[in-house]
């Protein structure tokens, strides 16, 4: 009798032990849930505040702005002063003239003078049209053309050295005093060099023509020294 009483309490007992573990589980479950829905929870909220800053950040702290040494050099770079130069030009100038022969007078010659440069570059040959009033014992007008070539001697940031050999050809209209019948008419060739002295970002370049020779084919032939300063007016 005790044989079969213990037989029968050992279902039982297996049933009862099922139905602990099955309330161990679900409050094993009961307590994680709320852990997982709080970490939930703190992910989205950490993801919200960081969209906030990205939105609230102005865009120039976003971006980060040049350097202070990559400003320098580009600045340098524009500084350049001679990396182009502007295709056409105007130049106005007077100087002395000095007679080297008998048969022509000296005085003073005014000259102003339209151009252009043929690439638009400081290193490049140029092309102008000029004219010319010699005022001294006599007036003589002269008009005609000149072709040069100018040279970078020295190219800083805030100078810049051109020179520029040129040769030209001219008519001479007018009178001169030292010859009997005063009648000068004619042509002539010149030669010449000039230095321009490059400025920071002025269109505006000073110059002088150390060397210049003024040689009168006509009647009265003759030789004349010239020098000149003034400005080319670059546009």
């Amino acid at each position: 009798m005790r044989r079969l009483l213990v037989l029968a309490g050992l279902p039982l007992a297996s049933l009862a032990w099922a139905q602990d573990e099955e309330a161990t589980e679900e409050e094993t479950t009961a307590e994680e849930m709320p852990m997982e829905e709080s970490a939930s929870e703190a992910e989205e909220e950490v993801v919200e505040e960081a969209q906030e800053v990205v939105e609230d950040k102005p865009a120039a702290e976003a971006i980060p702005a040049p350097s202070t040494g990559a400003l320098a050099r580009e600045e340098r770079k524009e500084n350049k002063l001679m990396k182009r130069s502007e295709a056409m030009f105007f130049t106005l100038s007077v100087g002395p003239l000095i007679k080297l022969s008998d048969d022509l007078s000296g005085g003073v010659r005014f000259f102003q003078e339209w151009g252009t440069h043929f690439r638009g570059k400081p290193d490049a040959f140029y092309l102008g049209v000029f004219i010319a009033e010699s005022i001294g014992s006599g007036f003589i007008f002269t008009t005609g053309a000149r072709v040069g070539y100018d040279i970078t001697a020295y190219n800083g940031e805030k100078f810049g050295l051109i020179t520029g050999p040129w040769v030209g050809t001219g008519f001479n209209f007018g009178n001169n005093a030292s010859t009997d019948d005063n009648a000068n008419f004619g042509w002539g060739i010149l030669l010449g060099l000039d230095v321009k002295f490059k400025l920071p970002k002025s269109r505006i370049t000073p110059f002088i023509r150390p060397v210049g020779l003024d040689i009168n084919i006509s009647s009265p032939s003759g030789t004349r020294y010239e020098m000149q300063a003034g400005v080319f007016v670059d546009f």
